[in-house]
């Protein structure tokens, strides 16, 4: 067998092998995320309040920065980007609920869960939810 040819298997079984792996390492942290957000889901149809998992890093910069004497301006600033950070979660909550596959079977639960979604992210907008964790 000349070497060309054995370097050749030898590139084409590696690249293979590098594909199978990324394939497994992808498929695990996208069951990781959406396990996640399906959490979330249930988090924000229970309470009807942001998950604490959004808010924890938040939270924990306005403590410091509140430790540090930082202006409210500042502060409130910090307070506007989280709420933007919520809405922008809540609406990829939203479509999670449009495409997951247990909403898909049962049409009722769907048009709940969506209808639910959407009067939270209205009160999310006029930032009338409870939550303050600052």
């Amino acid at each position: 067998m000349s070497p060309i040819l054995l370097w050749m298997l030898i590139g084409i079984f590696g690249i293979g092998f590098i594909g199978v792996g990324t394939y497994f390492y992808s498929a695990k942290w996208i069951e990781i995320l959406y396990l996640k957000d399906k959490d979330d889901l249930d988090f924000i149809l229970d309470t009807r309040d942001v998950p604490p998992r959004w808010s924890k890093r938040f939270a924990k910069r306005v403590g410091k920065m509140r430790e540090r004497g930082a202006g409210e301006k500042r502060i409130e600033r910090v307070k506007s980007r989280a709420d933007r950070y919520y809405l922008h979660r809540m609406n990829r909550i939203k479509a999670l609920a449009r495409s997951d596959s247990y909403y898909q079977y049962n049409k009722t639960a769907k048009a709940v869960v969506q209808r639910d979604l959407e009067n939270i992210s209205v009160e999310w907008k006029k930032k009338e939810y409870q939550h303050e964790p600052y």
